[in-house]
Order: structure tokens, then C-alpha cells, then sequence
């Protein structure tokens, strides 16, 4: 039950993962990026009917969320460099990373309602727009969490909201581009199992732009 407990501690900020803790419980994190990641990826994958694409998925969600992640640092360390925020990156770092734990544990809180979606027979689409909408809910989550542990450094730097704000836009064209790269995440059972589609390299914002144009 300890790695629960610490689950909880977590999601509500509070105990070694309070906001005004210096230290970073980097295990615990970490151990909520890969279980919360390889939970959702598990069900999510199990649309297609293959174990073997499930655990594609499965290796997916997590590799999303830390490289993603990675990308998007060095543009937020160049602008905190900038600012004459270093001496505040540490807290900085361990705000980002509980975030990012929270957006994996609450797609792992999901993993039950999206296998009984798969089980119950729900079409290709429906499981599309599931995972769409548990994304969306779990950005949600981690958007409270890093305003909690960023709390104190707006407080003592207003530049700090300018250099999250280039984070969190660096973030999500960054982890657009890459999950279209890492599709299929569902899974078509008419498709054969593979790690990436045919055509890995595509872009996302092109590819939505022509979707949009072809509405018309």
C-alpha cells in the first residue's frame, strides 16, 4: 500500500510532496510516470484484440509523456536563464515533473473505464473520442498540480509566469507532433500490428489543416 499512499500524497500536495518541500521524491515520481502510463497504455491498446500491440501502447504513454517533456526544458531553461531565474530551477524542475506524474496517474485512474469500454464493444470512434476526451481531463489535473507547486515562485518571481508560459506552449506543440509520430495509440483490429504507421514522419498541424480545409 506504500506506493499508494504516496500516490495520494501526490495528487493532493501534501507530505514530502508539498509544494514547500526542497526535496524531490524523484522514485515516487517516476514509479507514477511508468505505472500510471503503462495502465492506460494497456487498456487503451486492448481495442485491437493484440497483447502485443497493447504493450506498444504501453511503452507509448510514458515515452510520450518524458520525452515530450525533455524536449520542451531546454527552451524553459534558456528563458529561466534569462530571466535571472536560476537560482530557482530546482523547484522549477520538481513542479514539472509533478505535473507530469499527475497527467500519468490520472490516465492510469482511467484504465478501468476504458477497458470496460473495449469490453463492452464500443466502435473505433467512440474509443478515439474516450481517449481524447481522458487526455484532456488528465492535462486538466496536472495543470492544478504544477499551479500548487508553482504557487511559491510566483510569488517571489512575476517573471517566473512568462517562462512557464513558453514551457507549457513549447509542451503541447511538442507533444502533438510527437503523439502523432507514435500513433496508432487505439489501435484498428482491420490494421496490422506495428509500432509507428507507415508514414511515422507526417505532421500533425499540416495534416489537421487539411482536415479543416477539407470540411469545407
Amino acid at each position: 500500500m506504500a506506493p499508494f499512499a504516496a500516490f495520494g500524497d501526490l495528487l493532493r500536495a501534501r507530505d514530502e510532496h508539498a509544494p514547500d518541500r526542497a526535496r524531490s521524491p524523484w522514485r515516487t515520481l517516476l514509479l507514477a510516470l511508468v505505472a500510471g502510463g503503462v495502465a492506460y497504455g494497456l487498456s487503451l491498446g486492448a481495442y485491437s484484440g493484440s497483447f502485443r500491440h497493447a504493450s506498444y501502447v504501453a511503452l507509448k504513454i510514458p515515452l510520450l509523456i518524458a520525452t515530450s517533456t525533455a524536449l520542451a526544458l531546454p527552451a524553459f531553461l534558456a528563458v529561466c536563464t534569462a530571466a535571472g531565474l536560476r537560482d530557482d530551477l530546482p523547484l522549477a524542475l520538481r513542479s514539472i515533473a509533478h505535473g507530469q506524474a499527475t497527467f500519468a496517474l490520472i490516465l492510469g485512474a482511467f484504465a478501468p473505464v476504458t477497458a470496460f469500454l473495449v469490453l463492452s464493444g464500443a466502435s473505433y470512434p467512440q474509443c478515439v473520442a474516450q481517449a481524447g476526451a481522458v487526455f484532456l481531463a488528465a492535462a486538466l489535473c496536472a495543470q492544478i498540480t504544477l499551479r500548487r507547486h508553482d504557487a511559491p515562485l510566483h510569488a517571489r518571481h512575476p517573471r517566473y509566469r512568462d517562462a512557464r508560459l513558453v514551457f507549457g506552449v513549447c509542451h503541447a506543440l511538442v507533444s502533438i507532433q510527437l503523439a502523432w509520430l507514435l500513433r496508432p495509440f487505439v489501435g484498428d483490429p482491420g490494421q496490422p500490428v506495428q509500432f509507428l504507421r507507415d508514414d511515422p514522419f507526417g505532421n500533425a498541424f499540416v495534416a489537421a489543416f487539411r482536415a479543416v480545409i477539407a470540411s469545407f
